[in-house]
């Protein structure tokens, strides 16, 4: 059973036998009388269009397994470290409603919130603690501070605060349009 959006983990607002609605405004329907007797689920809203995820790190697990997918919708991922300038301009040039917050420690998502400044757009919180479903069109932003602590835990706001931060933006790309990691 759905419980969350499967593309931004938000919660479920209303259940119908097929037919689910998220919080995100995002609608999911399960056709089950395909040709191939295979369900299909269809997304309507703003997760069926590409997002922009803001977060602490990005990690191939937030990209589909290959054996879930169709050959054609197959993703590879492309990383590049940016400066804040890069990640002003990616957000003035993205739609308030497709960005998500997908940062998991309060304490850093307010250091974040406050470095991205107006960039953010308006109504956007970054802490959330999501899973990331990642699909071709995609983007995450990384805003990654840079310090270690001795052990995972949640740092401190006095921490987070004095710490310097990197930025990288990863695109998901159809496999068929990224570049090999397979050739010389």
């Amino acid at each position: 059973m759905v419980k969350a959006c499967p593309r931004c983990g938000a919660p479920a607002v209303e259940h119908a036998g097929d037919f689910w609605e998220f919080e995100c405004g995002t609608a999911l329907y399960v056709r089950r009388d395909t040709p191939s007797g295979v369900p299909e689920e269809h997304l309507e809203g703003p997760c069926a269009e590409p997002l922009v995820f803001i977060t602490t790190t990005f990690t191939p697990s937030m990209l589909p397994p290959m054996f879930e997918l169709p050959p054609q919708e197959h993703v590879a991922a492309v990383t590049a470290e940016v400066d804040h300038d890069d990640v002003y301009d990616l957000l003035s040039r993205t739609e308030p409603e497709q960005v998500r917050g997908a940062v998991g420690h309060e304490n850093t998502a307010r250091v974040i919130e406050r470095l991205l400044g107006d960039a953010l757009p308006e109504g956007v919180s970054l802490f959330a603690r999501r899973n990331i479903s990642l699909r071709a069109g995609d983007k995450v932003i990384a805003v990654i501070p840079q310090f270690r602590a001795d052990k995972a835990r949640e740092f401190t706001n006095e921490e987070i605060s004095s710490a310097n931060f990197r930025f990288f933006v990863t695109r998901v790309l159809p496999q068929w349009e990224a570049p090999s990691v397979m050739s010389d």
